[in-house]
């Protein structure tokens, strides 16, 4: 239980000053030995649902991407 909260405590430290969507994928992506909150990936899925959301998701989905250090995947041309 204290582990938790000490993640949790940490998670809103390495939020604080995004928006609620980019907040959510850094939470929900987080490599922890938790579960991501149903919340956050409801968010998610929310704003996949719908043109503009899904439009706003790049960007954060993008940052989690290139901070893991893993090379996104494009369409050949």
């Amino acid at each position: 239980m204290l582990a938790r909260k000490a993640q949790t405590g940490l998670l809103n430290l390495q939020t604080a000053g995004m928006d609620e969507l980019s907040a959510a994928v850094w939470k929900a992506t987080t490599d922890d030995l938790f579960e991501p909150k149903e919340k956050h990936v409801a968010a998610i899925v929310r704003a996949a649902a719908e043109a503009d959301g899904r439009a706003a998701l790049v960007t954060p989905l993008l940052k989690r991407v290139h901070a893991c250090g893993v090379r996104p995947v494009t369409a050949a041309k």
